[in-house]
């Protein structure tokens, strides 16, 4: 899997949030996923 080095609002890296998932999930760091991506529009 590649992903960019592009970062959120908190500075943190798109590996990084992967991994918190990955964690989270329960799923080891070599095991294959499939991302999707989406949006989130805020309207205040």
């Amino acid at each position: 899997m590649e992903v960019s080095a592009s970062y959120d609002d908190e500075g943190r890296t798109v590996d990084y949030q992967i991994d918190i998932c990955r964690q989270k999930a329960g799923i080891a760091p070599d095991e294959p996923v499939k991302l999707y991506r989406f949006e989130v529009k805020r309207y205040k």
